[in-house]
């Protein structure tokens, strides 16, 4: 088993917000929710989080073909990237938040995401 570090899971940019408090940030998750490619405030948008975790996602499998292999990121990463497995819309990825510490099977079927609730 290896351990992989790799910036393609790093916490979502949320430009001229990051580093702010999380309050801050209930600007731009409604916007997610009309458009996966807007960037308000300069934000890294779900469309670009999207497509670094599919870039990952296409070189591990690649590599570690029939193995398992765990990801630990940030909260909008992680649910992005279980949005885009699932072949769901990942405009709605703030609806499926993950609890600290939680562990998910990530799947392709839309079936496999918990039951969203509402920002």
């Amino acid at each position: 088993s290896a351990v992989v570090l790799t910036p393609l899971l790093r916490e979502r940019w949320f430009g001229t917000l990051d580093a702010l408090e999380l309050r801050n940030y209930n600007k731009i998750w409604p916007r997610d929710l009309v458009s996966a490619r807007h960037s308000h405030c300069d934000v890294e948008s779900v469309e670009e989080v999207a497509a670094r975790v599919q870039s990952l996602v296409l070189e591990l499998e690649a590599e570690y073909e029939g193995k398992s292999i765990v990801f630990s990121s940030h909260a909008d990463t992680l649910q992005i990237a279980q949005c885009y497995f699932a072949g769901a819309d990942v405009r709605t990825f703030s609806m499926y938040r993950f609890r600290n510490g939680e562990v998910r099977e990530l799947k392709r079927c839309p079936t496999s995401l918990p039951e969203p609730v509402p920002l």
